[in-house]
């Protein structure tokens, strides 16, 4: 990462104040983030209009306040992504971002397989601490770049290809960001320890939710929600056997039918590891992996009293996981030796490369 990389960083991307962060996908300032939080939580986009009706104006520290409209628009240029907004919480309710369906052509026995898994279970909580997981918003699909069809993508270069690829994992690494924030306790975590977790684990938790998402479909990889990949076709975007062994745990997990609390607990087992190397509270992070570990097993036991080995199956999942991720690893560190300089990344993605448990 260059000096002029790390220097940008500490200014909003959207109106050049001080940034505070990255937020929602971007570096930005409070005032930035809060301005498009209350926009996408009170779905006020279709009101804004251009003060000057040109949808040009200037957007910096001094202007920003004055045109909502292309305040807006710099927002969304910059990468900030509404899904990653938190909706706001209702009486009673509770705030879940349900898993979005990539609309596709395929042929009808895939269509019908992904309608049976597509049917919503009826899930009662078992506990507190699994509704305050779901309100985290564990199964947001990261926003992709506008891409035309499998036939043009494959004669990008390879250089385009590896460019779009890293893009994407930025995206999906903010919004897993996000959502740790707001997984019960990790923020009582030290910050340290937190920032060590996120990047050692960034990996794992990429390619989980690659998997967890691509489950509904007969090989496809679903990258974003743009691209949703044939297994064919992500050979020219990954590597074949990388690509391969993806598919083969997301047919492993498909018989178990994986529900989305599941998918939620999982995540943040993978996330809490107190082997994670340089924490310096690894009992802290023990204690609130054994929490969530309670939580899975509780809740499968109210929700399928019937499948009594479930529990030690879909644990028997990870280590599979884990084999991919290593692969995975391997890539793309084998890439950036090849292509560092050619091939932009951010400096949260470096961290994590540097931090991996590999």
């Amino acid at each position: 990462m260059s000096e002029e990389d790390d220097e940008s960083e500490k200014w909003c991307a959207v109106c050049s104040d001080s940034s505070s962060g990255y937020h929602y996908g971007a570096n930005t300032c409070e005032g930035c983030k809060s301005f498009f939080k209350r926009t996408v939580q009170k779905n006020l986009g279709g009101k804004y209009e251009c003060v000057k009706s040109t949808d040009d104006c200037s957007v910096d520290k001094e202007s920003r306040a004055k045109c909502q409209a292309c305040r807006l628009k710099k927002c969304l240029s910059v990468g900030m992504v509404a899904e990653g907004v938190r909706k706001e919480k209702k009486r009673g309710g509770r705030s879940f971002y349900p898993l979005k369906k990539q609309k596709v052509i395929i042929d009808a026995e895939q269509t019908q397989a992904s309608s049976e898994q597509d049917v919503p279970k009826k899930i009662t909580y078992c506990s507190e601490l699994i509704e305050n997981l779901m309100n985290s918003s564990p199964c947001i699909v990261p926003p992709g770049q506008p891409s035309t069809d499998s036939q043009d993508a494959t004669q990008e270069s390879r250089e385009g290809q590896l460019t779009r690829l890293s893009n994407a994992i930025t995206k999906e690494l903010y919004l897993i960001v996000e959502w740790a924030k707001l997984v019960p306790g990790f923020d009582e975590l030290c910050r340290t320890d937190q920032i060590a977790l996120l990047t050692a684990g960034g990996m794992e938790l990429i390619v989980f939710r690659v998997i967890y998402r691509s489950i509904p479909f007969k090989d496809y990889v679903y990258m974003n929600s743009t691209t949703l990949l044939l297994r064919e076709d992500s050979y020219d975007v990954l590597n074949k056997e990388i690509v391969d062994m993806i598919l083969d745990v997301v047919e492993r997990l498909k018989p178990l039918a994986m529900d989305e609390v599941e998918f939620a607990c999982l995540k943040t087992i993978l996330l809490t590891d107190p082997e994670t190397s340089g924490l310096s509270d690894k009992l802290a992070v023990a204690t609130l992996q054994g929490s969530f570990l309670a939580a899975l097993k509780e809740h499968m036991e109210a929700t399928y009293p019937d499948q009594k080995g479930r529990f030690a199956k879909l644990l028997l999942r990870l280590p599979a996981l884990r084999d991919v991720c290593t692969k995975g690893y391997q890539y793309f560190l084998l890439v950036r030796a090849k292509l560092e300089g050619e091939i932009p990344m951010s400096t949260l993605l470096q961290e994590m490369f540097e931090s991996a448990r590999f």
